[in-house]
């Protein structure tokens, strides 16, 4: 990014970089053994190098990349470009963490166990340490709004709150959940609303409603908090959660070697960590807790999560494509493509597999892998 953001303090002190998913409405250009967030999307660059080149702008204390086990080294090599690059402009880089997880928790464990890897950091179980969450998959500009926002939320976590940030609508989309602010948050110095409830996914009626109510936003999975209002809301609301925080936190983040650490490597991270339940946070704490704010965002936003969403932020890219009587079509290849007497379709030939969908349809992938045999999944 060429933007910067030059602060003598840290807006938060912690950035959490959740980098587990799978994502498979990509699929075929994201699959097991290159999920989503390593697809190259600008640049040359993927959307988790992206990620975390907006992550270490913000000139936190440390990044924390939370990940599979397996994608361990595909993250190591991520964070070596952004040490490489930062160093030849003789920018100071953020300690950098990769905390692989044995298993596929879903995203309560994964925050727990980082928010357990800041405790053990820090020093301070009962750390007033500030930490921004952050999907790896998410494109999100310009950074300058967006620093701005993270200040903001800031000052609201510093005050007690678990701060979500919410997306305004530009359309009644339902593949996203949303939220529902309530009254203003009062005394702060900050914008913010209380959250009044969490939405799931609506129908597209009941999406025209939230859009036409002007006081609902796309729920974005980032969220920013202290440790220790973190740590308490666990203990009262997800004890199971809570326990695999305080067995981390005991056990020690234990950091390897060199400038690139890895966290919670030893056999004992994967007993506690597989006695986990798999749950969301959104349902473990945030649908739970009264500390919930929602921080309307002001930046762009976008989590990718569809081909049509891809096909509206990135061109289409082939070494031919050839059309007849065709138009409106998006093209993902690694093959020439040849479209005769087609409208509105999209088309992705990656990693030795088809898809084709036409557009507004592509939620469906995610349904259509089913169908097929596991090894082409």
């Amino acid at each position: 990014m060429s933007e910067s953001v030059s602060k003598t303090h840290p807006l938060v002190d912690t950035i959490m970089i959740l980098a587990g998913g799978s994502g498979t409405r990509l699929w075929p250009a994201s699959i097991k053994d290159l999920p989503k967030q390593f697809m190259t999307v600008r640049d040359g660059k993927s959307l988790i190098r992206l990620t975390i080149e907006r992550a270490a702008s913000l000139r936190p204390k440390r990044i924390i990349i939370i990940t599979l086990a397996s994608q361990a080294d595909q993250t190591e090599a991520e964070l070596k470009g952004l040490v490489s690059d930062q160093t030849q402009q003789g920018v100071e880089t953020p300690e950098l963490f990769i905390l692989p997880e044995p298993s596929a928790r879903n995203t309560a464990a994964a925050i727990a166990a980082g928010a357990a890897a800041l405790a053990s950091l820090s020093g301070r179980g009962d750390s007033h340490e500030t930490a921004l969450v952050l999907p790896a998959d998410h494109l999100i500009e310009p950074l300058s709004a967006f620093a701005e926002d993270v200040a903001a939320g800031a000052v609201l976590a510093r005050e007690g709150y678990i701060v979500t940030f919410g997306i305004r609508p530009s359309r009644p989309e339902t593949g996203y959940g949303y939220i529902e602010a309530g009254e203003s948050i009062s005394g702060s110095g900050a914008r913010g609303n209380l959250v009044a409830r969490f939405r799931e996914k609506p129908d597209s009626e009941t999406a025209e409603d939230f859009l036409q109510a002007g006081n609902f936003t796309w729920n974005s999975g980032m969220f920013l908090f202290s440790l220790s209002i973190f740590a308490s809301e666990l203990e009262e609301h997800a004890p199971q959660i809570a326990h695999l925080y305080r067995a981390l936190s005991a056990l020690g983040a234990k950091p390897t070697e060199g400038p690139i650490k890895r966290l919670f490597t030893d056999e004992t991270t994967a007993m506690i960590y597989d006695k986990a339940p798999k749950i969301s946070i959104d349902y473990a704490v945030m649908e739970q807790t009264r500390r919930a704010a929602v921080l309307a965002a002001s930046f762009q936003w976008n989590d990718i999560g569809s081909w049509d969403e891809y096909a509206r932020v990135f061109p289409g890219d082939a070494p031919a494509v050839a059309g007849v009587e065709s138009e409106g079509n998006f093209v993902l290849s690694d093959l020439p493509v040849a479209l005769v007497g087609v409208e509105d379709l999209i088309v992705v030939v990656k990693n030795g597999r088809v898809l084709i969908s036409r557009k507004g349809q592509a939620q469906g992938v995610k349904e259509a892998l089913e169908e097929l045999p596991e090894e082409y999944r």
